[in-house]
């Protein structure tokens, strides 16, 4: 997809596996899937990439390597943003890390998830779980129609909806922690025990 349009949702004490089954119940032709993925974004070391909000990322998920570029975020609704995403698959991972620093752009942030993905033809509810921060709901479809459509369907206005990407969250929670923050962020599950 080259875009994407997503709404994100904060579990917060909502069990994940009663989260799940409710959309199953909801969507019954969902396909479930799940992954372990390990995301490290680039930037310059003066975060230049960041504070324009482009993303460098590539991802490590399940054996298989992807490289993404994100465009900054346009909010089409107070919680539902849009942007344009470019990701490829990988063949070597080392060849493309070093394109990456060729361009003087360096690793700032590494972060870990566990992602239950749940997937129909025209949208894709996943659920992630990072360290530090707790559990989270992306819905992203091709329209914003389409995301709010999805989001009524759920009742879930009890859960909070959230406008900062992981990152930012992330940020916010390590510093508080005491912890290192760009370009020494690591959110990994075995850094938080």
């Amino acid at each position: 997809m080259i875009s994407e349009t997503e709404i994100k949702l904060a579990l917060g004490n909502t069990n994940k596996e009663d989260f799940i089954s409710a959309c199953l119940k909801q969507f019954p032709k969902l396909i479930r899937s799940q992954s372990f993925q390990r995301d490290t974004y680039y930037d310059t070391l003066d975060m230049q990439l960041q504070s324009r909000d482009f993303v460098v990322r590539v991802r490590e998920n399940n054996g298989m390597a992807y490289v993404a570029l994100k465009s900054p975020r346009i909010y089409i609704s107070e919680f539902v943003q849009k942007r344009i995403e470019l990701e490829f698959i990988v063949d070597n991972v080392e060849n493309i890390i070093n394109q990456i620093h060729s361009q003087d752009l360096q690793p700032i942030a590494i972060i870990e998830k566990k992602r239950i993905t749940l997937k129909e033809q025209d949208f894709v509810i996943e659920v992630d779980e990072l360290p530090f921060i707790g559990s989270f709901v992306e819905i992203e479809a091709k329209s914003a129609d389409k995301v709010d459509e999805i989001y009524e369907s759920l009742h879930v206005e009890n859960l909070e909806k959230i406008k900062r990407n992981y990152g930012e969250l992330l940020d916010e929670k390590l510093n508080e922690l005491g912890l290192p923050l760009r370009p020494n962020l690591r959110a990994t599950f075995l850094d938080k025990e």
